[in-house]
C-alpha cells in the first residue's frame, strides 16, 4: 500500500469517528429549538459518511492487482497528455495544497496556482482535475472564484466556470447576478437555476455594450417578453463582438428587418471586428449580400481563411452555388461570373440566368 493510500485511509477512519460522534450527540426533535438545523447537519453528516464509504471502496479496489494495473494505465495516459499540453503534470497539481482554515489571501493564492496550470493546457474537459481542486475551496469562498474570471486564459475561465457550477445554489443567486455583467459565461448558471427573470435588466443592458456576449446570453434574451429585445439584438448584431449568435437570436424571433440588419452588420465588419468576417460571411451571403459571396469565393480559391473557418466556408460555397464541381474550381468560376449571377431569396442560392 502506498503512503498516499495509507494517509487517506487513516484520515477517513478518523473523520468517520468524528462524524459518528457528532451525530450521536444530536438531540431529538422537539427538545432543542435548533432541532431543524441539527437535522440538516445530521443529513450532511450522512452524506459525508457515504462519500467516505465510497472512497474506501475505491481504495480497496486500488489495492487489488486489477486496481494497480488501472493506476499504471491512468498514469501513462496522464503522462502522455501532460507531455502534449493536454493535461497538467499530476505531480505539479499534487504540490498545490489548499491551506486548512486559510485566510482569503491564502485561498486566493491557491486558486491562482491552480489556474496557472490551466493556462498551460491546450484543451478543456469536464473531468480536468483543476475543476475539483477549485471546487475544493467550498461555497464559502465562491466569491473568490468569481473574482478570478477574466484574469487568465479562456481555459482557466472554463475550469472556473465548471467549479462555480458545482458550488452554486439558491443562496448564491444575488452573488451570481452581481458578477453576471462582468462575465457573460455565468449565463449558463442563471439558466440552469431558472433565474432569467431576475437577470432580465442585466441581459437587456448587455445588448447596449459592444463587448463579447456568449451565445447563451443572446439566446436567453429571446426568452424575455420585452419589446426592447428585437431592437437591442439588432443594435448588438451591428456593433457587438458576437454578431453570428445575435443573428440566430433575431432569426428565432422572425425579425422583419433581418435583411437590413444583416447588410448593416456586414458593412460594419469591413471596418471593425474584421476577424469576424469568416464567421459571418455565409450568413450575409444567404441574405443576398453579393460582397459576402465574393469574400467566401476568394477565401476558398486562395485558401486564405483561418484554418478553423476554411472548411465551413467551403461548405457554405457549395450550398450557396449548387454546382457539382471541385470546391476550388467552383470558387474560381464564381469569381469569374460574379457580376452575372442572380440571387434567389427563397432558396438562398445564386445562379446564372
Amino acid at each position: 500500500m502506498s503512503r498516499t493510500f495509507m494517509l487517506v485511509s487513516v484520515c477517513g477512519v478518523l473523520l468517520l469517528g468524528l462524524l459518528s460522534g457528532f451525530a450521536a450527540k444530536r438531540p431529538t426533535r422537539g427538545v432543542d429549538p435548533a432541532a431543524s438545523e441539527l437535522e440538516r447537519m445530521a443529513a450532511e453528516v450522512r452524506r459525508l459518511r457515504l462519500r467516505l464509504e465510497t472512497a474506501e471502496s475505491e481504495l480497496a479496489f486500488c489495492r487489488t492487482a486489477a486496481g494497480q494495473q488501472a493506476i499504471k494505465e491512468s498514469a501513462k495516459e496522464q503522462s502522455w497528455a501532460a507531455q502534449r499540453g493536454l493535461k497538467p503534470d499530476p505531480a505539479e497539481l499534487d504540490a498545490i495544497l489548499l491551506p486548512a482554515n486559510g485566510s482569503p489571501e491564502e485561498v486566493r493564492r491557491y486558486i491562482r496556482e491552480v489556474l496557472e496550470t490551466s493556462a498551460r493546457q491546450t484543451s478543456h474537459a469536464e473531468n480536468d482535475p483543476q475543476i475539483r481542486l477549485l471546487a475544493d475551496v467550498a461555497s464559502e469562498n465562491l466569491e473568490l472564484l468569481l473574482q478570478e474570471f477574466g484574469t487568465g486564459t479562456r481555459l482557466a475561465d472554463c475550469h472556473l466556470l465548471s467549479a462555480v457550477k458545482h458550488l452554486t445554489g439558491e443562496a448564491d443567486r444575488e452573488l451570481i447576478l452581481a458578477y453576471l455583467p462582468f462575465y457573460s459565461g455565468l449565463t449558463s448558471i442563471v439558466v440552469m437555476h431558472e433565474w432569467e427573470a431576475d437577470a432580465a435588466e442585466i441581459f437587456l443592458d448587455g445588448l447596449r455594450r459592444d463587448d463579447h456576449l456568449c451565445d447563451s446570453w443572446l439566446r436567453a434574451v429571446t426568452k424575455l417578453e420585452d419589446d426592447r429585445v428585437p431592437e437591442g439584438l439588432h443594435r448588438y448584431m451591428v456593433h457587438g463582438e458576437n454578431p453570428a449568435a445575435a443573428y440566430l437570436a433575431l432569426k428565432s424571433l422572425d425579425y422583419v428587418e433581418l435583411d437590413a440588419a444583416v447588410y448593416e452588420t456586414w458593412e460594419g465588419l469591413q471596418i471593425t471586428h474584421t476577424f469576424r468576417r469568416d464567421e459571418f460571411a455565409p450568413l450575409a451571403a444567404k441574405h443576398g449580400v453579393r460582397d459576402a459571396l465574393e469574400f467566401i469565393a476568394t477565401a476558398v480559391e486562395r485558401e486564405r481563411a483561418s484554418s478553423c473557418y476554411l472548411k465551413s466556408l467551403q461548405n457554405a460555397l457549395k450550398e450557396l452555388v449548387p454546382y457539382d464541381s471541385d470546391v476550388r474550381e467552383l470558387a474560381a468560376w464564381v469569381l469569374d461570373n460574379l457580376d452575372a449571377m442572380q440571387f434567389d431569396p427563397a432558396a438562398q442560392q445564386y445562379f446564372l440566368p
